[in-house]
C-alpha cells in the first residue's frame, strides 16, 4: 500500500511539472561559451606520439648509397611515393598519401625544413637541388593533416638534419664512380675548439646520363658554426649553397621511338637544348636555450 501511494505522489508530480514547462522554440540561437583547442610541440619517443612518424638515421641514409637523390631514402618509407629521382631538369618530385602527386615540378603540399629552418616558400613551393644527402645525420617525416602544425602543409612534414660538429676531429672524403659517367666527390669535416663547433661539407656529382640529353652537374656546400654562450644556451650559423650549372632533360618518347632507340632524346629537347640551370643559398641563425628538463626554445619536429 505504501508502495502505491509513492508511485501515485511521484505521477502526480511529474505531470504538474509538465504542465509547468513551456515548449522551447527550437529555432533559438543559443551562445555558448568558446572552446580552446590547443597543440603543444614537446619532445616526446615519436613511438608513442599520435601521428604517422618516420625517422632515419645517418646509417640509413648515407651507407651503401650512391647518396645522389633522397629518392634512395625515401623508397622504403610507407606512403611515400616519389617520381623524377634521374631527371635532375625537373627535380624529385615527393607525393605523401597522395598529396603533391599533381604537382608538375617540384614538390608541393608538403612542408621541408633544414635544420630546423624552412626550406618550403610562403606559397608551399619546394624543391630539393641544394640537400646533399651525404650531409644529413636524420631525417624525420611526419605523415598526415597533423602536419597543419607546422604550415602550409596538407600532406606531411620532411626535417632534415645535418651532422653535428663531433667533439673529436675528422676529415673524410669520398669517391663513387659508376656507369654512365656518374661520378661522386665529398670532402667533410668537423671538429671543436673551445666553445666553437663547425661541421663542414662539399660535394659534387656529374653524370652523363643513360639517355641523349641527360648529363648533369651539381655542387653542394653547407657550414655549421655551433657557439655555446652557456651551459644550456647556443647560437648557430648555418650556410648552404647549391649550383647546378646545366641539368639537361631528355624528353618524353612515343612507344616506336622507344622501340628504334630507348636511349635517344625526343628531337624538340635537342633541338632547344631543353634543361635546367639553378643556383640557390640560405643563410641563418639559430637562438637555442634550454630553460628547463622539460622546456626549451629550438628548432625541429620531433
Amino acid at each position: 500500500m505504501r508502495c502505491y501511494l509513492l508511485l501515485l505522489f511521484l505521477s502526480l508530480h511529474f505531470s504538474l511539472f509538465a504542465q509547468e514547462q513551456t515548449p522551447q522554440d527550437t529555432l533559438r540561437t543559443l551562445d555558448i561559451a568558446p572552446i580552446t583547442v590547443s597543440a603543444s610541440r614537446f619532445e616526446a619517443q615519436y613511438n608513442r606520439l599520435p601521428f604517422a612518424i618516420s625517422v632515419l638515421n645517418k646509417s640509413q641514409i648515407q651507407r651503401a648509397q650512391a647518396q645522389l637523390s633522397l629518392n634512395e631514402s625515401l623508397v622504403a618509407v610507407p606512403g611515400v611515393f616519389t617520381l623524377n629521382p634521374d631527371n635532375f631538369s625537373q627535380d624529385l618530385r615527393i607525393s605523401i598519401r597522395g598529396f603533391g602527386a599533381r604537382a608538375a615540378f617540384g614538390i608541393r603540399g608538403i612542408r621541408l625544413f633544414v635544420d630546423g629552418l624552412p626550406e618550403s616558400t610562403p606559397d608551399g613551393q619546394a624543391d630539393v637541388d641544394n640537400v646533399d644527402a651525404g650531409a644529413l645525420q636524420r631525417m624525420e617525416l611526419l605523415r598526415g593533416a597533423s602536419a597543419g602544425l607546422y604550415g602550409n602543409a596538407s600532406g606531411g612534414v620532411l626535417n632534415f638534419s645535418t651532422e653535428e660538429p663531433s667533439q673529436k676531429a675528422f676529415a673524410e672524403s669520398q669517391a663513387i664512380l659508376g656507369s654512365f659517367g656518374f661520378q661522386r666527390y665529398q670532402l667533410k669535416t668537423g671538429f671543436k675548439v673551445g666553445k666553437l663547433g663547425v661541421f663542414a661539407s662539399a660535394s659534387q656529382n656529374r653524370m652523363e646520363g643513360y639517355r641523349a640529353q641527360s648529363a648533369m652537374q651539381q655542387t653542394t656546400l653547407n657550414l655549421k658554426l655551433r657557439y655555446q654562450l652557456s651551459d644550456n644556451t647556443r647560437l648557430s650559423l648555418l650556410v648552404n649553397y647549391g649550383k647546378s650549372p646545366y641539368a639537361e632533360d631528355a624528353g618524353g618518347l612515343t612507344s616506336e621511338q622507344v622501340s628504334a632507340d630507348r636511349r635517344q632524346a625526343r628531337a624538340a629537347n635537342v633541338q632547344f637544348n631543353a634543361g635546367e640551370e639553378v643556383a640557390q643559398g640560405r643563410v641563418g641563425l639559430v637562438f637555442e636555450k634550454q630553460f628547463s628538463a622539460n622546456i626549451a626554445l629550438q628548432p625541429g619536429l620531433f
